[in-house]
């Protein structure tokens, strides 16, 4: 099989490594509990890696692929048990029946009510029309995509940091559509955003915490 990957973030992989947000540890521990065995995770789609350097303290080995090279390049290097490889999810060279744990992560975020507001105007008004068509998966919380696997119910997991408006306006930066909009229109719609959440933000220094509705589907093999 053949695809064509698209990819909407190379150019800027090291803002996205350093503004992406980490997953819980519960996540993982509870991901972890579903295999029986810890030998090798692989995490698709890894970007910077923060999902894979998780896994790392889980799994003997981890394998963190992603078709950009930029963001391999940009991932975290800190866990001697992690090979990173650039490959498109399709063309994986991995054999089969070969791995403990798959995953792919991706979120959305929330604040407080007001900032909010703010926040999903410019994400369905301002950039809306410019992510990519495969973001419409995680609005769905990937209920539409086919899932060959038998299903299991997953618990809630409470995904937090506590941020201060730069560093918010560092995370929305990174967002693809964001960079489409810029490429598209020659300027970043980052300055007028700033000046609304100024609106709501007194004091743009103060660290706030921020939480992210965390999709998740695990299934197993049949």
């Amino acid at each position: 099989m053949t695809s064509r990957f698209n990819d909407h973030f190379s150019g800027h992989a090291g803002d996205y490594s350093r503004f992406r947000p980490g997953y819980p540890e519960e996540l993982y521990s509870w991901l972890t509990r579903q295999t029986a065995a810890h030998d090798l995770a692989w995490d698709c789609a890894a970007g910077s890696g923060q999902a894979a350097a998780a896994l790392a303290t889980h799994y003997q080995q981890v394998i963190a692929s992603d078709a950009s090279a930029e963001q391999v390049a940009n991932a975290d290097r800190g866990h001697a048990n992690i090979s990173y490889q650039t490959f498109p999810a399709e063309q994986t060279p991995l054999e089969r029946a070969s791995l403990d744990l798959i995953t792919a992560a991706q979120a959305l975020h929330r604040i407080t009510p007001e900032v909010d507001r703010i926040i999903d105007s410019y994400y369905e008004k301002v950039v809306g029309p410019y992510w990519p068509p495969e973001h419409r998966m995680i609005e769905t919380g990937y209920s539409d995509i086919a899932f060959p696997f038998d299903e299991i119910e997953v618990p809630r997991f409470p995904m937090q940091t506590a941020w201060t408006l730069p560093q918010l306006l560092g995370y929305i930066d990174i967002w693809s559509a964001t960079k489409r909009y810029s490429k598209v229109n020659g300027q970043s719609p980052i300055p007028a955003l700033h000046e609304q959440l100024l609106s709501e933000c007194d004091e743009p220094e103060t660290a706030r915490t921020i939480s992210w509705p965390l999709h998740i589907r695990v299934g197993r093999l049949s």
